[in-house]
């Protein structure tokens, strides 16, 4: 923990200069981006942990006679960035551009967008992977980097690696919709060559996340991190109407309310279509008291057409009292208002 996240981030810096705005925009990094496989987020629980760690340390320098301006009470709450996702128009350019290009590497972001895979996930992803008969992709190795535990820590190093995800739940299989299912297969290349390369070679989580970049700049898109894929694969299910549970088991989650915190940003559209469901009665109020009210207009115009025009006999004669009082007898008339 404290090698991974507290030393790169704070090790050069003098114990007395670690302050609360330090803390907070360090534990925030952490939650939105401190995922070394993918650049994602990191769970509250990781958080805390890391959190925890830096408490201990700080008390430790401070029993050792080290001042520091930290006060006694860690920040305790995360604040969570809003993450953006491609509009639809710019998934489409996404997708028309990844078409016209035809490399192994825009191909790969065409398959994320249909996936919602991570990026490590994607480096490690072969042509062996896909069972074209059932439709689906199998998720079981990922890309990252790790520290090499064995040299001492001045002259550690990092290397990449190709293993196995670090949650069960990563290790899944997911399903393809049958046209992207039918475009890779003719396209599929040997069973040993990564699908983001083409070659027997994969390509590092780093080198992926540059080339993506350089992708959006091509195709005239704002630049986001290549998580923004999933995110925005995501969101397309969630506005499309796959449920919850499928989706979160699509995306690797182990709890579907990691799902719905993280991974769902309707729509201003969607939210607007799903408030428009909620009964008013202001309609069918409205239709019911013209109703109680069309009446009127009809018997006011009938009094104007008898031929009495019995002011005096209006109430009685002409709503209801008995036609044969009527000065005019004008029965036709009388008779229009009486009922």
């Amino acid at each position: 923990m404290t090698e991974k996240h507290l030393l790169p981030e704070l090790g050069d810096i003098p114990v007395e200069e670690v302050d609360t705005r330090r803390i907070d925009a360090l534990l925030l990094d952490k939650k939105n981006h401190g995922c070394f496989r993918d650049n994602g987020p990191l769970s509250d629980k990781t958080v805390s942990e890391i959190k925890g760690v830096l408490n201990r340390i700080l008390r430790h320098s401070k029993a050792r006679g080290y001042r520091s301006v930290v006060p006694e009470s860690m920040p305790v709450s995360v604040r969570q960035t809003p993450v953006s996702v491609f509009t639809e128009q710019e998934q489409e350019a996404i997708v028309a551009a990844a078409l016209k290009e035809g490399t192994p590497f825009a191909l790969s972001v065409l398959l994320c967008l249909y996936t919602g895979i991570r990026e490590g996930e994607m480096c490690a992803l072969r042509w062996s992977d896909f069972d074209w008969e059932e439709g689906t992709v199998s998720i079981n190795k990922t890309v990252y980097r790790i520290t090499d535990t064995n040299a001492d820590a001045e002259s550690a190093r990092t290397h990449v690696v190709v293993a196995t995800p670090k949650s069960f739940s990563s290790i899944r299989t997911v399903p393809l919709p049958s046209e992207i299912t039918d475009f890779f297969r003719e396209r599929a290349g040997g069973d040993s060559d990564y699908v983001a390369t083409g070659t027997e070679k994969f390509m590092e989580p780093r080198v992926c996340r540059d080339r993506f970049k350089s992708f959006l700049k091509r195709v005239g898109v704002k630049y986001r991190k290549y998580h923004c894929l999933r995110h925005t694969y995501a969101t397309r299910c969630v506005e499309k109407g796959v449920d919850i549970k499928t989706l979160s088991e699509n995306l690797g989650h182990s709890d579907v309310s990691i799902t719905l915190q993280l991974y769902v940003h309707p729509s201003m559209e969607l939210k607007k279509q799903q408030v428009n469901k909620l009964p008013t009665f202001i309609i069918g109020c409205k239709a019911h008291s013209q109703a109680e009210n069309q009446d009127a207009p009809v018997q006011e115009a009938a009094l104007e057409e008898c031929a009495c025009q019995d002011a005096v006999l209006e109430d009685s004669a002409c709503r209801g009292a008995a036609l044969e009082e009527c000065a005019c007898q004008d029965t036709a008339q009388c008779n229009l208002l009486y009922n």
